[in-house]
């Protein structure tokens, strides 16, 4: 193919993208959080409020709140549910079943009443202010503290919001644990997700009563960072740098978040919805980050849906408990120790793309590979660490492949750490590049692509270079399978 036709090629397939981003980024109707809280219908607000003081001296106290839920969910079914849970809880937890009803359970009808202080709470979305398109990027950050966190966690396990917020995240999912409750019966690590939060509402009933005002009163941030639009049109092959090889990448064991050095943020296999399932069914990377860490859950009240170019960064989200497993073998383990005192990287959360075929050629068209690298760039560029923490993102359930995932991970990083570094002389960076360092996790994996990475790194090129080569193998017609493993022979033979 001649290089005029190979340019009027990707110039067409330029303007596809930005015709797919168009539609993607159609703005829904959103509300303020003012509009969902239950405190401000006065009917049901005055309804909950008696049920919170029910005195009935022949209710024990886990009939009061299943009556609770049961009430503000107009679920009858929920009762053969959550006194399953209990049980469950009182057999095998029998500390935390304790604590949770002889002091939690009234420590949490009390919170309730603060919901309206939670009314000035903003949303974490763009207005139409005027941007400046000489930046790059253009964010938004929301600070919220511990109690009005905890306030808000604590309406969402009585199930206090009536759906009118699924408004509000522009069709995404309920505030609310009722489908929790309705799955413990089918599902067994529904009880673990359960615990998980009994266990979290413990810990913050204990503060409370220790009046640890300046536990309480320190602020989770939450920040949504989106590309202009100028940077999004231009081309990402002519973008990528024609000098600068792959930058640093190092691989470990482990899980992402037991990983806190300093200067590093973990990434989050995030749902455009960010939280995913935290509330419902799901249970793998995001979900699990979000029932040991339930501070985060609150991204999924405030925050709309995340566009195509956009990302959301949650800031001092604590890790309040211990587990093993993952997705149906998850189980809620303990109390993180010491988790007032333990160093919380920052946690950066980006949506893959989903695949519906695993041999699909579809995540190597220069669409899909222009939307990935730019939903990682918009990450990279948007922390102020030099480490990123990351893993199989965009695999597993999105059917993305791996070695292609880890290559544009690669690339994005390098390149945004490049750009911060030579464009804006950021003080964050420092003047080699190989400092920040890609740190990946790649469980099973690990040695395969780590031994990969090394190979890769005996050759000389560029990040342009690859990314040319990683377009040009999706579109050879000697592979019919696009595996990770013919990708991995088509690079190394090639560069």
């Amino acid at each position: 193919m001649s290089l005029l036709n190979q340019n009027n090629q990707i110039k067409k397939l330029e303007e596809d993208f930005q015709k797919k981003v168009k539609l993607q980024n159609e703005e829904a109707s959103i509300k303020t959080l003012k509009d969902v809280l239950i405190c401000n219908d006065r009917k049901r607000w005055n309804r909950f409020k008696r049920l919170l003081s029910d005195e009935d001296k022949l209710l024990s106290e886990e009939e009061k709140l299943i009556n609770i839920i049961v009430d503000m969910t107009h679920n009858k079914d929920l009762e053969v549910q959550l006194s399953k849970f209990f049980f469950n809880l009182k057999k095998n937890h029998p500390d935390n079943y304790n604590l949770f009803f002889n002091a939690t359970f009234n420590i949490m009808k009390k919170v309730a009443h603060e919901l309206p202080t939670c009314n000035d709470i903003e949303l974490l979305k763009f207005n139409d202010e005027h941007v400046d398109k000489r930046k790059e990027s253009k964010t938004k950050k929301v600070k919220i503290t511990r109690r009005k966190i905890f306030c808000l966690l604590i309406h969402a396990f009585f199930c206090t919001f009536d759906g009118s917020e699924k408004e509000l995240i522009s069709g995404g999912k309920l505030f609310s644990f009722e489908k929790i409750y309705s799955f413990i019966g089918w599902k067994g690590y529904m009880i673990e997700k359960l615990n998980c939060f009994i266990n979290y509402f413990n810990l913050m009933a204990i503060e409370l009563i220790s009046k640890n005002d300046k536990f309480l009163e320190e602020k989770v941030s939450f920040k949504r960072s989106k590309l202009n639009t100028n940077f999004r049109k231009s081309s990402l092959i002519d973008g990528l740098s024609k000098k600068e090889p792959l930058g640093k990448i190092k691989f470990m064991n482990g899980k992402i978040e037991d990983y806190r050095e300093r200067h590093s943020t973990h990434l989050d296999f995030a749902n455009r919805y960010i939280g995913g399932g935290a509330l419902g069914r799901g249970c793998v990377q995001e979900e699990i980050l979000f029932l040991i860490k339930p501070e985060c859950i609150v991204s999924g009240l405030i925050a709309p849906v995340m566009k195509s170019d956009e990302c959301i960064i949650l800031g001092h989200c604590i890790q309040y408990s211990t587990y093993s497993g993952y997705s149906s073998s998850f189980k809620f383990k303990d109390s993180f120790e010491n988790f007032k005192n333990t160093l919380t990287p920052p946690i950066l959360a980006i949506d893959a793309l989903k695949f519906n075929d695993k041999n699909s050629y579809e995540e190597y068209k220069y669409q899909s590979l222009k939307h990935e690298f730019l939903k990682l760039y918009i990450g990279f560029i948007s922390i102020k660490t030099k480490n990123v923490c990351t893993g199989n993102w965009g695999c597993g359930a999105f059917l993305g492949t791996l070695e292609l995932k880890m290559l544009i991970q690669w690339i994005a990083f390098t390149q945004a750490k490049l750009n911060l570094r030579n464009r804006h002389n950021d003080i964050r960076i420092n003047e080699n590049n190989n400092e920040n360092t890609l740190i990946y996790f790649g469980l099973d994996n690990n040695e395969r692509l780590k031994k990969f990475a090394n190979e890769l790194n005996e050759k000389t090129f560029t990040i342009n270079q690859l990314f040319k080569l990683i377009y040009h193998f999706g579109k050879n017609k000697n592979y019919k399978i696009k595996s990770g493993n013919n990708l991995i022979e088509f690079l190394l033979n090639n560069l």
